[in-house]
This record gives structure tokens, sequence and C-alpha cells, in this order.
């Protein structure tokens, strides 16, 4: 009995392990079908089919469970509400979620920083510069124990400046 439930539970742990791996490649691969829809930037209806397959990465990633596979999905759809600039409030809510999330993932902290640097960027785009300010502090505080060897390599530090400038 013990062997036979031994064997089931390394067939079950094969099963699901199988599983998760269908289901990334699954939301990956929406992901890059979403992509090459929203690199045409042709049209409104280009962005919409864009989230759509976006948002069926994102309720397959949910599925699994995987933070980066989660993160990912969602700042996807974060890209194209920011590029049909529509829904302001919805770019700023899946930035933040992202970065959030990505911040939770080791050695993801740079691209949890540069996501929540699109954060700032939303909020300066509808003119709320209070909570642009907030983001912008909450990031220099994030940023200046990191060291200088690290920081260079942050391309959006410049991006973090002109936004800085523009709401003074």
């Amino acid at each position: 009995l013990i062997c036979l439930l031994v064997a089931c539970n390394g067939s079950y742990k094969k099963s699901k392990q199988l599983r998760f791996q269908q289901d990334s490649a699954m939301v990956l691969q929406f992901i890059r079908k979403g992509d090459s829809i929203y690199a045409q930037k042709a049209n409104f209806s280009t962005f919409s089919k864009s989230i759509e397959l976006y948002d069926s990465a994102s309720q397959i990633a949910q599925q699994t469970a995987d933070t980066n596979l989660m993160a990912t999905a969602i700042l996807a759809k974060g890209r194209a509400y920011d590029a049909m600039n529509s829904n302001p409030q919805k770019t700023i809510d899946y930035y933040s979620q992202a970065a959030a999330l990505f911040a939770t993932i080791p050695h993801q902290k740079i691209k949890a920083l540069y996501i929540k640097h699109l954060v700032a960027h939303g909020y300066d785009k509808v003119r709320d510069s209070g909570n642009c300010v907030k983001i912008l502090k909450e990031l220099y505080n994030e940023i200046l124990p990191i060291p200088d060897r690290i920081n260079v390599k942050m391309r959006f530090m410049v991006e973090m400046g002109l936004i800085s400038t523009v709401v003074k």
C-alpha cells in the first residue's frame, strides 16, 4: 500500500508540473500574440484585441499562482492601456499591481522599480502631481541604498528626472 501511495504521489507531482509548464507556455503565447497585435498600434481595435489576449494570459496565470507569470500578464495589460490613453486609472492600477508583484520576486527589484516609475509617469499624464510626487519620493528612497554600479544600469533614472522637473 505504501509503495502504491508513493508511486501515485510521484505521478501526481509529475502531472502537476506538466500542467504548470503547459499553462506557463500558454500564458507566454497569449502575451506574445497580444504584443504582436499591440505593436501594430494601428487603431483602438488593435489595443482592444491585445487586451483580450492579455486578459486570457492573466486568467491562466492566476490559476498557476505563479507571481512572475501574473506580474508579466498584468504589466502587458498596463502597457496596452497606457498606449490607448483612454483609461489612465487602469494604466496606473495595472502598473501598480505589476510593480508590487515584481517587488516580491527575488532578483526582480530593478524591474519593479522601473514599473513603479511608470506609475509615476501615469500620474504625471493625468496631471495628478500629488500622487506623482509621492511615487517619485518612494522611488528615490528605494533607489538611494542601491550601489552606484547598479544605479548606472537603471536607464529610467533620466525619465524620473524629467518627470520630477515637470511636477516641480
